[in-house]
């Protein structure tokens, strides 16, 4: 029932949450939740000792344009910082995976990754993608 994640080396993962300061007499409402700016914060603080990423738990369903029909699909999307899938071992099956330049805020465009389930459900495998 129980086994490792199938990332490289889970043993040296270490996961941890944000508990929102609603309860801190003086705390800011823009620090009552775990944000991008947060996770820089933290980044600067771990100088460089070790690896961080950011990301989201699966959300609820969402809208989505996947072709130029324009016909929105739901689907379910999880958010995670540039380095995130590398940092835990994550190769494409094609393609390439989110980097660190992809989370700057001043993107132009949006990137995705599609987990293989999808992308075979949806697309039918279609390498162009």
């Amino acid at each position: 029932m129980l086994r490792p994640l199938p990332v490289a080396e889970p043993h040296r993962l270490v996961g941890f949450t944000y508990q929102p300061l609603r309860t801190v007499p003086g705390a800011r409402p823009e620090d009552d939740h775990f944000s991008y700016s947060l996770l820089q914060r933290f980044r600067q603080a771990a100088g460089g000792q070790v690896e961080l990423f950011g990301m989201t738990v699966w959300g609820p369903l969402q809208s989505a344009v996947f072709d130029n029909a324009g016909a929105l699909e739901r689907v379910r999307v999880q958010w995670i910082s540039g380095n995130g899938l590398a940092t835990r071992g994550v190769r494409p099956m094609l393609g390439r995976l989110l980097t660190a330049a992809d989370e700057q805020p001043d993107q132009k465009r949006s990137v995705a990754v599609l987990s293989y389930g999808f992308w075979m459900r949806r697309f039918g495998g279609n390498p162009a993608v």
